[in-house]
């Protein structure tokens, strides 16, 4: 999918559509973690997040098999590196 913007049928939200890789289940945008234990199996793999720079709390995120799930901001984050913990 093409980076831009998209306009959200029936509301005046602008939604974004950017491409990021998965690390640790995690996936960041503009500075904010985003965290689903689902997201594990696709480590490495880049996908398609769809995100509202101003509501932050969440993302939408495309996977290439065509499936779809939302993961919530990590407001606290504790990243144990050599362990391979990522805990809000």
């Amino acid at each position: 999918m093409n980076q831009g913007k998209r306009k959200h049928p029936g509301s005046k939200v602008r939604i974004r559509i950017i491409k990021r890789r998965v690390w640790k289940g995690v996936i960041r945008v503009d500075e904010n973690d985003y965290a689903d234990q689902r997201l594990r199996e696709y480590e490495g793999c880049q996908v398609d997040v769809g995100f509202d720079p101003k509501r932050p709390e969440y993302v939408w995120i495309r996977l290439d098999d065509g499936r779809g799930l939302m993961a919530s901001r990590v407001v606290k984050r504790n990243l144990d590196i050599k362990g391979g913990n990522y805990a809000a």
